[in-house]
């Protein structure tokens, strides 16, 4: 019997999740040692004031700003086994809370572009903290979305301490229609909110982008070589720089 049509047009999918799904792997060896790092520096910085850990904050930031673009593996590692390390202090610090093997894990394979299946009950909360603050220092913005505005607000609340103590601006991007709150909101380091929130401000600069009129050719360019950025000036949300998506099924294939 010959499949039906709606059977052919789910099979390429099939195969490409099977094919996805075969990538998934356990931690390798080098990745289980920075987390023994991690947790071995975080236990260094339990007996220092909140100033020394601030200024180890400014350090790296000056290291990163200074060094960045010619970092060699070893040291972008050890750029984040350290700050990593801090994060892991800071929620230390401030809360109740606690970083287990498995979240320092998720933390660091985040900040280099893996996807992370985390179970029930892992603690995915404190786990964005790592990734947003590793690109903090290399002078990156960071959007968390999340499939709900409830986990936008707890998450933000919950982290909103760590991130002050070390420096960082959070907001929450509101969900009401108030285009001043939301600018406001994106002049943050760090930025919760729902993804389809993310999604319709985005749909919304692309429609100011279409009411805008044509540049002169190499405007843009010029601008670019003067250091001004013509195209963020009249956007709502700024460029994309990293995103960090809590429930990716949900908030890009469900919703």
């Amino acid at each position: 019997m010959p499949p039906k049509f709606s059977d052919l047009l789910l099979l390429p999918s099939r195969r490409e999740f099977a094919r996805k799904a075969d990538r998934a792997r356990e931690p390798s060896k080098a990745e289980l040692d920075a987390v023994r790092q991690v947790r071995q520096r975080a236990a260094e910085l339990e007996s220092a004031r909140d100033r020394d850990l601030q200024d180890l904050v400014s350090t790296l930031r000056d290291a990163a700003e200074r060094f960045g673009a010619t970092m060699t593996p070893h040291d972008r590692q050890q750029q984040q086994i350290a700050g990593a390390a801090i994060v892991r202090e800071a929620v230390r610090r401030t809360s109740s809370l606690r970083y287990h093997g498995v979240q320092l894990l998720a933390g660091l394979a985040l900040a280099n572009g893996h996807v992370v299946e985390m179970a029930t009950g892992e603690g995915k909360t404190i786990v964005s903290a790592i990734p947003a603050f590793l690109a903090w220092l290399d002078g990156r913005q960071t959007h968390v979305a999340t499939p709900n505005a409830y986990l936008a607000e707890r998450d933000c609340e919950q982290l909103k301490p760590v991130f002050e103590m070390l420096g960082v601006t959070v907001s929450l991007l509101p969900e009401r229609n108030d285009l001043r709150a939301k600018a406001a909101a994106y002049q943050q380091d760090v930025v919760y909110g729902t993804g389809y929130e993310f999604g319709f401000d985005y749909l919304r600069n692309q429609l100011s982008l279409r009411s805008l009129p044509r540049e002169k050719l190499g405007v843009s360019v010029l601008d670019s070589l003067l250091g001004r950025d013509a195209f963020d000036s009249k956007l709502l949300q700024p460029r994309l720089q990293l995103t960090v998506v809590d429930e990716i099924d949900s908030v890009l294939i469900d919703e």
